[in-house]
């Protein structure tokens, strides 16, 4: 109860700093946005992660189309996301049987 307790003050505490004023998630927050998937997760929230994995997807896709960031910075974050697409992939196999 206590973890579970803790995980949640943690997704909060990182969710209300991950938006700016404009309530989007600026590039440079990127890597607390991968920490609080890894809370989702944590908390076994698959759901939530998977909306957020998919959002980070689509826009690391628009910035690839649109130049809105340096390749080198777009493949590392690729390489993050394909990484938690596989972390829930197995989660959902390991669910499943």
């Amino acid at each position: 109860m206590l973890w579970r307790r803790q995980i949640e003050k943690a997704m909060l505490f990182i969710y209300e700093r991950l938006r700016d004023s404009e309530s989007q998630v600026p590039w440079r927050k990127l890597p607390l946005r991968f920490r609080y998937i890894q809370a989702l997760f944590s908390a076994r929230s698959a759901d939530r992660a998977l909306l957020e994995i998919n959002a980070i997807h689509n826009a690391l896709y628009r910035a690839h189309q649109e130049h809105g960031l340096p390749p080198d910075v777009i493949q590392e974050h690729w390489q993050t996301v394909e990484a938690f697409k596989a972390l829930l992939a197995a989660s959902n196999s390991r669910r499943s049987n």
